[in-house]
């Protein structure tokens, strides 16, 4: 029992605004979390038009929030715009312990906010393409696909990791880790297609999948949706309201 409490202190004087590490053991059970962040900013904008065959590969991934993307084209006419924002920052770490006993509960709230805002339209008239685009947002998915020879498409994806709360029980039989996310995920299509088009997604709460959708539509079809899911965590009851938390969504 002493030495789950030494440890617990011991690494709780490690918190810093992008580092953080926790490691407690009681009995035979050990426990740890370790974590390292730097802020982070990028931006990308630009047009691209022309006559041929061309390959455009996205892969994104930084505290669960990402992107992973591919257009092929066949020859012929096509043009596509894209403006990129990836952003992170650091902010407070807050963790608390709890001994009651051999127990010891822990409770890490970190909020380091996250967030990607991912605009296209994408035009092609040829012989044939394929278009697929998946954001995520820890444990959240909006995927979407086509495959056509004539393609208008416009999406626009706005996903925001404001913060993550982990709470682990560890006794000196087991540890039992539970995981929560404050996130907003914004998501619009608009397109018209010859072909094939797809639209998936799904939304996770306290580990389960609560809604999941899958459209296929083969033929000519125009599409146009709107998707928009938020995840939030209860915080500690002895927790202050942190005011300063920006919505999840925003002014658009």
């Amino acid at each position: 029992m002493v030495v789950a409490i030494l440890i617990v202190i011991a690494f709780v004087s490690l918190v810093s605004a992008d580092h953080y590490a926790v490691n407690v053991t009681t009995g035979n059970t050990t426990w740890g979390i370790d974590r390292t962040t730097l802020p982070i900013s990028f931006d990308m904008s630009g047009t691209v038009s022309g006559y041929g065959t061309m390959i455009l590969d996205h892969n994104i991934d930084l505290a669960g929030v990402g992107k992973n993307g591919m257009i092929h084209t066949h020859p012929g006419e096509v043009t596509i715009s894209e403006i990129l924002d990836l952003k992170s920052t650091t902010d407070r770490v807050n963790i608390t312990a709890t001994v009651q006993g051999d127990n010891v509960t822990m409770t890490v709230i970190e909020a380091w906010p996250t967030s990607l805002i991912d605009e296209i339209e994408l035009s092609y008239n040829g012989k044939g393409m394929s278009s697929w685009e998946t954001y995520s947002n820890n444990n959240d998915v909006i995927c979407s696909r086509f495959r056509a020879m004539k393609l208008e498409k416009e999406s626009r994806c706005n996903t925001t990791l404001i913060k993550t709360v982990v709470r682990a029980v560890i006794t000196p039989e087991n540890v039992t880790e539970s995981k929560g996310f404050v996130t907003g995920t914004d998501y619009k299509l608009k397109s018209t297609s010859d072909k094939f088009s797809h639209l998936g997604y799904k939304h996770v709460e306290n580990d389960k999948i609560v809604i999941m959708g899958s459209e296929s539509y083969f033929g000519n079809f125009s599409i146009e949706t709107a998707i928009k899911m938020a995840a939030f965590v209860a915080e500690p009851k002895d927790e202050e309201p942190e005011e300063w938390l920006p919505c999840p969504w925003g002014d658009q």
